[in-house]
């Protein structure tokens, strides 16, 4: 997550849709971050636009005043994303928020997942995931885990259904249709901006993860993704 209050922009990082790039490009143009270092800041990083939201009503502040923006990308490859981050018990480039007990913690548990949890097949872990009901969703821990599951509806929905964001992006856009963006929010010197990929994790193509079984898993978890933005397996 990354937020101006001078140039009033709020971005959602939506998980694994390229958010570490984009905040990496916005961070000299952002007074709010998510603190990975202070436990106890009250923005996270993938923090939903539904309790950013209740947080500004609570500071006082008009969320209406900001255009807020959100990624969101193929859904298949997505899910191939999400479970290679879980399963690789690799770390992360950024460290986890708080003490170095947290982190501590944090290293163990990688190590533990790399090399004494066993890795379940790609079809076993989407099967079971399919089957999850929002409530249990919720009770993930970490966000990027949670949120990544859910469709982007879900995601950047009020309770009443509303969408929270002004804008979505394709990732597959990315390089058509960010820096426009940011030259929209008058951010200065952003046309000589490059887009790094960040985090990015070496993996097989997305389709070679797939049979008819688990290619149907996802269009049912993602419909909406599916039906709004035009994704289809294999593209």
């Amino acid at each position: 997550m990354r937020i101006s209050t001078d140039y009033k922009y709020i971005f959602f990082a939506n998980p694994k849709t390229g958010s570490e790039s984009v905040r990496k490009m916005l961070d000299p143009y952002s007074d709010i971050k998510d603190n990975r270092s202070d436990e106890s800041s009250e923005f996270t990083s993938h923090m939903s636009p539904k309790r950013v939201k209740a947080l500004f009503e609570k500071k006082g502040w008009n969320y209406n005043d900001f255009f807020k923006f959100v990624f969101i990308r193929n859904p298949w490859d997505k899910m191939v994303s999400l479970y290679e981050m879980k399963y690789s018990g690799k770390r992360t480039k950024v460290l986890v928020a708080g003490t170095l007990e947290n982190q501590i913690k944090d290293r163990l548990k990688k190590f533990k997942q790399r090399y004494f949890t066993k890795k379940p097949s790609f079809k076993e872990w989407v099967l079971s995931v399919e089957g999850l009901s929002d409530y249990e969703k919720d009770q993930f821990n970490d966000e990027w885990y949670r949120y990544g599951l859910c469709s982007l509806d879900r995601y950047v929905s009020d309770d009443k259904g509303g969408i929270l964001v002004d804008k979505v992006i394709r990732l597959e856009d990315i390089d058509h249709d960010l820096i426009p963006t940011l030259i929209e929010l008058k951010l200065p010197n952003v046309e000589a901006l490059t887009i790094e990929q960040i985090n990015r994790r070496k993996h097989k193509k997305y389709v070679a993860y797939y049979d008819a079984d688990t290619i149907s898993v996802v269009e049912r978890m993602f419909q909406y993704d599916i039906a709004e933005f035009g994704y289809k397996f294999g593209e």
